[in-house]
C-alpha cells in the first residue's frame, strides 16, 4: 500500500541507496509520497529496483554497487539528468557478514574491503559527490543510516568490520555536520534497529542491497 503523503517534498529530489526492499524501500517510498523525485538504487537486485522505480510516481532506478569507485557519480548523475537538482542523499545501503568474533583467521583483506567499501567509504563518496548540488539549492540534507554496532560490540555473530565500518560512519556524520553545516541543513545518523523490514538478509554479502 503506497503512503499518503502532504506534498511537502514537491520540487525536491533524494537519492536513496539501497532501496530496492526493506527499510530503504520504504524511505524512497515515502520521499515519493511526499512528492519528491526518488533516485532508487541495489546493487544487484535489478528487477526489484526497478519494480519499486516504477511504483513510483516519479523515480529513476540505477544499479550501482556502492563499494564501486564509480557508483557515486552515476548517483548524482542519474537525478541531475532527470531532475537537474539534488536536494537529499539518504546513505542506507550496506552489507553485514554474519562472522562470529573469534573467527579471526576468516576476517580476510577482501572481506575487510568490501565492507568498509559499501558501509563507509561509498557514503563518504556519495556524500562528496552530493554536495556541490546540495549548496547549488541553498542546503539539503544527507540522512547516513548506521546501527547500535557502530557503538556497542554486542552483536556476536555480525562480523568486525561491520561494527567497525558503522563506528567510523557515526564519526564521519558528526564530522560531515561540522564541515557542511553551513551548506547542508541536516546531517543525519540513524540506528538500525531490530525490526521487520532488517529480516531476511540475504545470504552471501550479507545484507547488502
Amino acid at each position: 500500500m503506497s503512503a499518503v503523503g502532504t506534498g511537502r517534498l514537491t520540487g525536491k529530489v533524494a537519492i536513496v541507496t539501497g532501496s530496492s526492499s526493506g527499510m530503504g524501500e520504504a524511505i524512497a517510498r515515502r520521499f515519493a509520497a511526499e512528492g519528491a523525485g526518488v533516485v532508487v538504487n541495489s546493487a544487484r537486485s535489478a528487477r526489484a529496483g526497478e519494480r519499486v522505480a516504477g511504483e513510483l510516481s516519479d523515480a529513476v532506478y540505477v544499479q550501482a554497487d556502492l563499494a564501486d569507485a564509480g557508483a557515486a557519480d552515476a548517483l548524482v548523475s542519474a537525478a541531475l539528468d532527470r531532475w537537474g537538482r539534488l536536494d537529499v542523499v539518504v546513505n542506507n545501503a550496506g552489507i553485514s557478514p554474519r562472522l562470529p568474533h573469534p573467527h579471526l583467521s576468516e576476517l580476510t583483506d577482501d572481506l575487510w574491503e568490501l565492507v568498509l567499501g559499501v558501509n563507509l567509504i561509498g557514503p563518504w563518496r556519495l556524500i562528496r559527490a552530493a554536495e556541490p548540488h546540495l549548496r547549488a539549492h541553498g542546503g539539503g540534507a544527507v540522512v547516513n543510516i548506521t546501527s547500535a554496532a557502530g557503538i556497542r560490540a554486542t552483536e556476536n555473530n555480525t562480523a568486525i568490520p561491520y561494527h567497525l565500518s558503522k563506528s567510523g560512519l557515526n564519526h564521519l556524520t558528526v564530522l560531515m555536520a561540522n564541515v557542511l553545516g553551513v551548506v547542508t541543513q541536516d546531517v543525519v545518523v540513524s540506528a538500525r534497529r531490530r525490526v521487520g523490514l532488517n529480516e531476511g538478509r540475504a545470504s552471501g554479502r550479507g545484507g547488502c542491497v
